[in-house]
């Protein structure tokens, strides 16, 4: 379900956190002239790719990356107040997308809303993806309790919600797909790409045959 909101209430994160919409849209939050500078500032600067996804152009580390490597983890870590930072000097003087949903959380949510801290470390938030001609995602779920359950459980979290902005939308093609289904964890495991590039995903032809 897509619900179309000029301004989030709480009844509506109510609705995202215990599963009754899927997806709430805001519209266009932000002034074209911004989102240009944005862009503009973004291309300007050193894009890398997933560690597990190398398909995916990005700037900043997910998480996710991290995952079973004990490198890339002290890595994500050391580098996540940095990046962190430099999200927001890629939308200065405007407040960053990131920023500016952690503050409308905070005010609408009585117990407040800031950046994650993991094991004594703060967490990165705001990882920008540059998808370029002939690029996609694949159907996924970004689900921190099953990307690293040991973590999870120590950490006072219950639910996990999204947040995506977009800078700029092809004239072809660059579509959200959203899918009105939640594979259990054993199904999501059965239907993930065998492709080590894609594994992060789930494999189109085993997906479509289940929705």
């Amino acid at each position: 379900m897509v619900k179309n909101v000029k301004d989030l209430s709480r009844e509506d994160i109510e609705e995202l956190l215990y599963g009754q919409a899927h997806f709430c849209s805001l519209g266009c939050v932000f002034d074209e002239n911004i989102i240009s500078f944005w862009k503009e500032n973004v291309l300007r600067q050193e894009i890398g790719y997933h560690h597990n996804a190398p398909l995916v152009a990005r700037i900043g580390m997910a998480y996710y990356e991290s995952v079973g490597n004990t490198i890339l983890k002290d890595k994500y870590y050391k580098d996540a107040n940095k990046n962190n930072f430099l999200i927001k000097n890629i939308t200065f003087p405007y407040i960053s997308p990131i920023d500016y949903i952690i503050s409308y959380l905070d005010i609408i949510w009585n117990k407040g809303c800031k950046r994650a801290t993991f094991k004594n470390h703060k967490a990165f938030s705001g990882l920008i993806r540059v998808l370029n001609e002939n690029s996609s995602i694949e159907p996924h779920q970004d689900i921190f309790r099953r990307d690293d359950y040991g973590l999870w459980q120590s950490l006072p979290i219950k639910e996990q919600i999204a947040f995506n902005c977009f800078l700029s939308v092809a004239d072809e093609g660059g579509e959200m797909e959203l899918w009105d289904y939640k594979p259990s964890d054993e199904e999501y495991k059965k239907l993930q790409h065998k492709d080590e590039k894609l594994s992060y995903g789930l494999d189109r032809d085993k997906f479509l045959l289940r929705v």
